[in-house]
């Protein structure tokens, strides 16, 4: 297939979504945007705040066993005397 079908200024390959579609606009988008805004959640501030939520809690535990499953991490003891480096 001819790499650039689709359009003639656009590689197949770099094409987000469906290149049947039509086309729309920013205008035509503006409402889907401004759904999809109102539906995500307010991400807590801190820590704290999200411990507060259940959901929270939740997703941050899924993440720490997906690190264990996938083996990205290793937890171990921290050395005696030393300070844990501060994240955001």
């Amino acid at each position: 297939p001819h790499e650039k079908k689709w359009t003639k200024d656009h590689p197949l390959h770099k094409i987000i979504g469906d290149s049947k579609s039509s086309v729309r606009t920013r205008g035509q988008l503006e409402n889907s945007c401004l759904f999809s805004y109102l539906l995500s959640s307010i991400e807590p501030v801190n820590v704290a705040e999200a411990l507060k939520d259940v959901d929270w809690v939740s997703a941050m535990q899924e993440e720490l066993d997906q690190f264990s499953r996938l083996k990205v991490w290793r937890l171990v003891p921290r050395p005696e005397g030393k300070s844990v480096i501060k994240t955001k």
